[in-house]
């Protein structure tokens, strides 16, 4: 998901995006939008249109049903553009993440970069790698998380609320995501946890952070 306003990191973010991703993952890349036409090499273009940011979950909301309409998935990998990845995804890494979500019935797996948990962390379940998996708590902060995550797809069209800001549906949407599904009894949440899996070089206001203003193109 990429803002027209951060077009100015989008160049180093494919750089990142190539040097960590394994292509033999067989997943389809979509690079998404709102206005500009871009294709970054090796992902397929969408335009969601012109999205304030107080609203912005419907611009992912609008983008996934746009996915719809041009393959049949499972699953989505939600990532965005000022997120760049530092370690390799490659394809037994993700196959192993998909072997356990299906295994365990699993809704959205989070690759966290933090090493303090903040009473996220459950039980053990897995492995991927070297990296234990954990089951997250369902009332833990940030359970609603938009971040580096792999969601099942119609878990993310029924719990990713409308008409909310990042930070709004990551707090706001957290609380109330919380309270349904303790209602709803579901939603299976797991994690993986290593720091510097990636970094977010964006900072108030949309600027770059000092220590990556290099990387402009």
């Amino acid at each position: 998901m990429a803002c027209d306003k951060s077009e100015h990191v989008w160049n180093s973010w494919h750089q990142y995006w190539t040097e960590n991703w394994d292509h033999e993952t067989g997943w389809d890349t979509y690079f998404v939008t709102e206005t500009i036409d871009a294709t970054p090499r090796g992902t397929i273009p969408i335009k969601v249109g012109k999205v304030p940011w107080e609203t912005w979950t419907n611009a992912v909301l609008s983008a996934v049903e746009k996915v719809e309409e041009k393959g049949d998935y499972d699953y989505i990998f939600l990532t965005m553009e000022d997120v760049f990845i530092q370690k390799k995804f490659d394809k037994d890494f993700m196959h192993r993440i998909i072997q356990i979500m299906d295994e365990q019935k699993l809704d959205r797996f989070d690759i966290q970069r933090i090493s303090d948990n903040h009473g996220w962390v459950l039980d053990e379940i897995g492995q991927v790698g070297e990296f234990p998996v954990y089951m997250r708590n369902n009332d833990g902060q940030y359970i609603l998380n938009l971040g580096t995550c792999i969601w099942r797809k119609d878990f993310l069209k029924k719990y990713l609320f409308p008409n909310m800001s990042p930070r709004g549906a990551e707090i706001d949407g957290s609380k109330i995501l919380s309270t349904l599904l303790e209602q709803n009894k579901e939603g299976r949440i797991a994690c993986i946890i290593r720091t510097w899996w990636w970094t977010e070089v964006l900072g108030g206001g949309g600027n770059m952070r000092p220590e990556w203003d290099s990387l402009r193109r």
